[in-house]
């Protein structure tokens, strides 16, 4: 059985050609209506106290801002449910 790797980019000119690449693709930035689902599946996490989803949304959420830096931040939406939902348990 062959498998087969990503090759780890060495150089600059390395680096250059492996974003070139055709294998390598980074996703669409999330559309309106896919934030606020994920937005609408973590309120329903958070108030079921599933903190096991609330993190894998978390998760989700920053490696989406990492991939779009210039969109708007969804980390800063999730801080915002998170928080507020801890200031009501409090």
């Amino acid at each position: 059985m062959t498998v087969l790797t990503t090759p780890t980019p060495k150089s600059a000119a390395d680096v250059a050609a492996h974003a070139a690449a055709s294998y390598v693709r980074t996703p669409a930035p999330l559309s309106p209506q896919t934030r606020a689902a994920v937005l609408a599946e973590l309120r329903a996490a958070v108030a079921e106290g599933n903190w096991g989803r609330v993190l894998d949304i978390e998760l989700i959420a920053v490696e989406e801002d990492q991939r779009h830096p210039d969109q708007p931040r969804l980390m800063n939406e999730v801080r915002a449910v998170v928080g507020s939902a801890r200031e009501v348990a409090a």
